[in-house]
């Protein structure tokens, strides 16, 4: 699942100790926008927004992915972001015959707003007990875990399962 959200919550990316933060590229940030079909931060204080609007769905997804009930105030600073904007849903056709879905927004959109209900949908029309983090502490990436069962652990089992199995391996054959 494709969702903006979980995208920018992953733009901060701790491994091993170091943490990439993708808002710092600009390059990269114009092409979340563009391919999330959101409008460009006009002002540096929209990035800065968006900071913090990553940090407090990190926190909320952690929570949710621990099991951990969400505070009203946590809640009303989500509502806080989820600005006046009108979103008109429409499905059109596209050039093989099959549909798409297009948003349009009108009012005073913001990429914080457009984000903020993007994780809104998830936790609604979705299953909010689907989003995970990576069991691998050194990773931590948020993932939105598709599984039948609700049973992935990990963001990528060829990664971060691969290493934790490997971990595993050795600690018992140590002892």
């Amino acid at each position: 699942m494709r969702n903006a959200a979980i995208t920018l919550v992953n733009s901060e990316h701790f491994r091993d100790g170091n943490v990439d933060d993708r808002l710092r590229d600009a390059k990269w940030v114009e092409q979340f926008l563009a391919r999330s079909n959101i409008p460009q931060p006009a002002s540096r204080g929209q990035l800065v927004r968006l900071r913090e609007l990553r940090a407090l769905l990190r926190r909320i997804t952690e929570q949710l992915a621990a099991q951990q009930s969400i505070s009203d105030r946590t809640l009303d600073a989500l509502n806080g972001f989820l600005e006046p904007v009108t979103v008109r849903d429409r499905i059109v056709r596209t050039e093989t015959g099959g549909f798409t879905h297009n948003r349009d927004f009108t009012g005073h959109v913001t990429p914080t707003a457009v984000i903020a209900r993007d994780f809104l949908r998830l936790l609604v029309e979705g299953d909010w007990r689907r989003l995970k983090i990576c069991a691998n502490d050194a990773c931590r990436w948020a993932f939105y875990d598709e599984s039948r069962n609700r049973i992935r652990i990990w963001c990528d089992s060829t990664r971060c399962g691969n290493v934790m199995k490997v971990r595993r391996f050795r600690e018992r054959n140590r002892t």
